[in-house]
């Protein structure tokens, strides 16, 4: 299959692409393609990312006749690190996401400041913080852009916090528990501060005691309410 002048690299030989489909043992990073299939020969053992839960794919490689072994299924343990296809390739992923992004962009990411005048930060969302996500903030991290992540699991808060990136879905969480401390606080407060006002304002007993108590309930209470109000409105963006 050498052609005349052609060198071997390391004990390898280059072939062609009929060649290298027609060894016993084929290593490919994806499932092959039909025209492909009809290159390999019956008894042939396949390895690569053949994606285990594609039934067709996998009844075509059965009716080829190959020996096959995803190595997305291949388990997850400590020797088996080494043959781990998910994390490293979704890690590469991450970092060529940010990189197409950065080549796409019609502005720089860092901030910059010149004679001429000042350019901001891009800012950059990444949804999800996979192995991919991380790698992803990482990365925009070190190109100098302003990083906001957003996640719906609040597990990963201290994972993105390590990274010193805002977690949109935590300050979500945030938000929404600060919210209802207050709710319940003004409708706890707001039937107490009528209740003194009348009481400071109709009784004779220290009267200037119960209207000063009167007053600053109430003044507490219109707090507690505007407060809970604006956190609302900016749970929604209306602010």
């Amino acid at each position: 299959m050498r052609e005349a002048g052609q060198p071997r690299v390391a004990g390898a030989e280059i072939v062609d692409r009929s060649g290298a489909f027609g060894c016993e043992l084929v290593l490919k990073v994806r499932s092959p393609q039909a025209d492909e299939l009809s290159l390999m020969k019956r008894g042939t053992a396949l390895v690569g990312m053949l994606n285990p839960f594609d039934r067709d794919g996998l009844q075509r490689l059965a009716e080829a006749g190959l020996t096959s072994f995803a190595l997305e299924a291949a388990p997850r343990t400590t020797r088996a690190q080494s043959m781990d296809v998910l994390s490293s390739q979704a890690n590469i992923a991450g970092y060529k996401a940010v990189m197409i992004a950065a080549d796409r962009y019609q502005r720089f990411f860092p901030m910059l400041m010149t004679a001429a005048g000042t350019v901001k930060a891009a800012r950059v969302v990444i949804l999800g913080v996979g192995v991919a996500g991380l790698q992803a903030i990482a990365t925009a991290k070190r190109l100098g852009a302003v990083i906001e992540a957003s996640d719906v699991r609040p597990s990963v808060k201290e994972q993105v916090e390590s990274l010193e990136s805002t977690n949109e879905s935590v300050l979500s969480h945030r938000l929404n528990d600060s919210f209802r401390i207050l709710t319940a606080a003004s409708v706890v407060l707001l039937p107490l501060t009528l209740v003194a006002s009348i009481f400071g304002m109709n009784f004779d007993v220290m009267p200037g005691l119960h209207k000063t108590y009167g007053f600053w309930l109430s003044v507490v209470g219109m707090i507690g309410v505007v407060a809970g109000m604006l956190l609302y409105f900016r749970h929604k963006r209306w602010l």
